[in-house]
């Protein structure tokens, strides 16, 4: 515990995540639905980055996949 609270980073870390006030209403679901929102986010702008990347082309995206 004493590196959370010496280091710079894992400080800033331990004040956001560990030792921040919560309320008593604050449950299980409530934390499972933000990690699936999260997921869902991560998913999206991963989706969205690799229509932008990969070619329109259909001669192009089967020579790359078989190279």
């Amino acid at each position: 515990m004493r590196l959370l609270k010496s280091h710079p980073v894992l400080g800033l870390v331990n004040s956001y995540m560990v030792d921040s006030p919560q309320p008593a209403s604050l449950s299980y679901m409530w934390n499972f639905g933000s990690l699936l929102g999260v997921c869902l986010v991560i998913q999206i702008v991963t989706g969205v980055t690799l229509a932008m990347i990969r070619g329109g082309c259909v001669q192009f995206r089967t020579s790359a996949a078989s190279a």
